[in-house]
């Protein structure tokens, strides 16, 4: 998959502007129910996508964080001991 030695990596999408470098915000309508004016305001959307790239391989079998729990489970197809998941 690449050549990083890690076994878990998180990514996400985010879109700048080429000549100034800001970072676009997504806002969506929502309607308000009062009946002050406007009737409507915006607000930001979390609209992009995230990612996270698990190599299965690398995992040393050591749960040290929560999402380690479930790797540990995709790769050994039990629940380690003293799971909280």
């Amino acid at each position: 998959m690449g050549t990083g030695d890690d076994y878990i990596y998180y990514g996400k999408n985010e879109f700048k502007g080429i000549n100034r470098g800001n970072q676009l915000v997504v806002k969506k309508r929502i309607e308000i129910s009062e009946i002050l004016e406007p009737k409507y305001k915006f607000v930001e959307k979390k609209l992009f996508s995230e990612y996270y790239l698990i190599t299965i391989e690398r995992f040393k079998n050591v749960v040290q964080k929560r999402i380690d729990d479930r790797i540990y489970m995709i790769k050994n197809n039990e629940v380690a001991e003293g799971s909280t998941s």
